[in-house]
């Protein structure tokens, strides 16, 4: 299992394409990773902004879970980043940008990254229905 965390700043969506040589490198992903044992996904969360950003991530909203790409169910969590400084990992991370939820349907994107924009988030916000098990 792991989580995903959808890093807002001024409104927009931070995305960067996958630096790793994986499934799903150059595609654009929200920040994400594996939840490691004895944490939980909030703490994996934490650790994930730290590593991959270089941020203490601030206000977490839980929004549900999906289907992963890499990991077969995602924690999804959102958090505000506007204001802090952020250093992404160029490792792991690169080509950050910001997008409208409308602009980032129109990417590559990592499937469980998808999910999230086509299924958890609205023009608005969040929708009622956790898509657990989908």
């Amino acid at each position: 299992m792991g989580v995903m965390v959808l890093v807002t700043e001024g409104g927009k969506f931070l995305l960067a394409k996958c630096a790793k040589r994986n499934r799903i490198h150059g595609k654009w992903i929200a920040m994400s990773g594996t939840i490691e044992e004895g944490e939980t996904p909030e703490q994996t969360a934490v650790r994930e902004m730290k590593e991959e950003l270089n941020i203490e991530p601030r206000n977490f909203e839980k929004l549900g879970r999906v289907r992963g790409e890499i990991d077969p169910v995602l924690h999804v969590f959102r958090t505000d980043a506007t204001g802090m400084e952020i250093t992404p990992d160029e490792r792991e991370l690169s080509d950050l940008r910001a997008f409208t939820r409308e602009e980032a349907l129109k990417l590559d994107l990592g499937r469980g990254t998808r999910r999230v924009f086509e299924d958890l988030l609205n023009g608005d916000g969040v929708n009622s229905a956790d898509v657990r098990g989908r």
